[in-house]
Parts: C-alpha cells; structure tokens; sequence
C-alpha cells in the first residue's frame, strides 16, 4: 500500500510543486511536466470559488471530530484537479459551453460513457482550523484564501489563512471493475513528520476499491479519534498501521475515510451519489442520531458497490463519482435558469441545493433527459 500511495503521490505532485513558496504551488498552467485542468463554472454563486487559488466551500468541521482539543467548528474548503484522460471527458460534457451535456458521464447514454480508464482526478483540503487545536497542523501548509468567517455564513468573507489538512485522490482502474471501477486513497496531514517539502508530510491514510456491501457490523468510531481502529474485516479497505497517521476516527464500521469526513460514511459511498441533479444526500439518513438506522436498506443503499458511471437513484444522470462536476453542473443551471429561464428553466430544471456533506437533504427536481428505456 505504501507503494501506491507514493507513487500516486508523486504522479499528482509532479511538475506542480516550484520550490520556495507553498503559496505559489499547484498552478497547473505552470505544469510543464503533466496535464492537469480545473472545472469550469466553480465560481458561481455564494459558495463558488475563491479567487486566490479556486478554493470552494467544502464541508463543516464538527468540534472534536479531529482531535480533543479542538473546541470550536471549523470548515474545510477544497481545489481539484483533472488529469488528461479526465479532462477528454469534461471537454466532451463542455463541448458546447452554452449547453453542456451531462450525459457524457452516465453510461445508460453510452456504452464509451464515463471517464475513461486512466483517470486520475485529485483534490486538495484546508482548514481554517488553527494548530493550537489540531496538533498534526503544525509546520502547516497554508495558503491566503477568500472565505466565509463560519461554516453557516453565506457572504462576507475575509482574507484569511488556511492549512492542508487532507489530500483524496479518484484513479479510474479496471482492474477494480468488480467493486466499481474506481480505486481511493486519502492522505492526512502531519507536519511532525518533517519531510524535505511540507507537501510531502501527507502520510497515507489508506485505499479502497469498494465498500464491502456484505459487512454490516454497526461500528462508528468516536469524536475525538484517539487511536486509528483497524478493521480486519474489510476485504475493500486497507489502512496504513504507521504510527505517523494521527489518529483517525474512519467511516461507518471502520471503512475508509479522512478526518474532515464523517464518521458514518465512507470514501465511496459519499462520491457514489454524484449526479445531476443532485437529488441524493451525500450522507445515509439520520447519520447524526445517537443510534442511527442502520439497519434499514436506506442506509444500505450507500454502501453498495455501485459501478462506474451509474447513477445513485435512477432518475439522477450519473456524474460517475464526482461531486465536483455534479457541482459544476448545478452552478451552471442554476445561473442559466435565472438569467435566462423560459426553455432554459424547463429543460435544465434547476437543482435547489449543492452537495452538502453537512447531511441536507435536496429536494428532487426533475433532471432535463431521461436515460433511454
């Protein structure tokens, strides 16, 4: 697993890292090594991207969900990148930049539908969360960035400073086909560690390439994590035993998951939900219930193995596992319907909400084409 962490690693970092100055890393136009691009239509709306390096709005921190100390909420927001094979499908969803075409990523519209084998798309989390209180956040990474104040403000944002706190990565596989097609690996953040770039003191966290559907055993780990609890049990999740991973509170029975995501989910089951429009939660219902329902096949449903480039309920148009450019999708709409409307509101039917991996739930417009029957 270490092998593969680092060189997947090491694909993401290469020709993005220019020496000196963190702030000034991870431009991929400076890129003269690989090809990496952003989404198009990140920007728009009260939660679109910052202007000093693409940062959006990601998800709450609850208090102590990363450590004991940590007494207050904080936020994360997030930057992803597209490698080339990525890209070839983002530029056949944007071909028509006036009318993108969401289809490209289900694959009931197309057999070639989906992103390619080859993809590799990966994601870069901060936090607003000081040091003072999460103690792996010393020797950060820290970039400016133009965000809201708190997690429920929605304007007024400040020029403040932020820490790399996690890094996901996406690799389309077909060697994984059976459990899906898509293999994940997260690293966490932990500047005890002192490598040679600070980049480079993301430590593994671990990998999966399914969610174990079979495994039911009610395990949630507890706020605050003091010790990462293995389970030996998953046949589709490996995590790192090394004692330079903070302690991590993981996802519901112990698969993978970083420590900005929640207890009561996984890696897979929350990106599986990726559509347009978003009508599925990012998280199993009532997941914030003393005893939530597990048990019930609602909450079964996000830990299937669902494979690549199908949707999460049937009447969503697959975004193939990612939220990003079920976001990028729904900014888009949304502005269309309410700068244009007439046949741009009927054919585009709005999504109301983004993903929000806070656990609210959208409610369930209508997608603008249905799959073939």
């Amino acid at each position: 697993m270490a092998g593969l962490h680092s060189k997947g690693k090491d694909y993401c970092f290469d020709g993005m890292i220019f020496g000196g100055n963190v702030e000034g890393d991870f431009i991929p136009q400076k890129n003269d090594k690989r090809k990496w691009t952003h989404l198009p239509w990140m920007h728009w709306g009260d939660q679109g991207s910052e202007g000093f390096h693409g940062l959006i709005k990601e998800a709450p921190i609850s208090p102590q969900q990363l450590t004991a100390a940590q007494t207050d909420q904080y936020q994360v927001y997030a930057v992803a990148f597209y490698n080339d094979f990525a890209s070839y499908a983002l530029g056949r969803m944007w071909a028509n930049p006036n009318d993108p075409d969401p289809t490209v990523t289900d694959r009931r519209f197309g057999k070639d539908n989906g992103f390619p084998v080859g993809t590799v798309i990966f994601k870069l989390l901060f936090t607003d969360a000081p040091s003072s209180q999460v103690d792996y956040l010393q020797n950060p990474v820290e970039w400016t960035a133009y965000i809201t104040p708190t997690w429920t403000a929605t304007s007024n944002r400040i020029v403040t400073r932020v820490r790399l706190i996690q890094m996901d990565m996406m690799v389309r596989d077909e060697r994984a086909i059976s459990t899906g097609g898509w293999v994940f690996m997260t690293f966490c953040y932990n500047g005890a560690v002192k490598s040679s770039s600070p980049w480079y003191n993301l430590v593994p966290l671990g990998a999966m390439w399914g969610n174990d559907p079979t495994y039911t055993k009610n395990i949630i780990g507890a706020y605050p994590p003091t010790r990462t609890m293995i389970n030996p049990d998953l046949k589709e999740t490996r995590i790192n035993p090394s004692p330079n991973l903070p302690p991590q509170h993981l996802g519901w029975g112990m698969r993978m998951d970083g420590p900005v995501d929640l207890n009561t989910s996984s890696c897979m089951s929350c990106h599986s939900t990726a559509g347009f429009p978003q009508t599925a939660s990012l998280v199993p219902p009532n997941f914030f219930l003393p005893e939530p329902p597990t048990s019930t096949p609602e909450w079964r449903a996000y830990f299937r193995n669902i494979p690549c480039a199908t949707p999460f309920e049937k009447d969503m148009i697959a975004c193939d596992f990612s939220l990003m450019v079920s976001i990028s999708l729904g900014n888009f709409a949304e502005w269309k319907t309410g700068n244009i409307g007439g046949y741009y509101d009927e054919e585009f039917g709005a999504p109301v909400r983004r993903p929000n991996r806070a656990g609210v739930s959208p409610r369930e417009p209508i997608p603008r084409t249905k799959p073939p029957q």
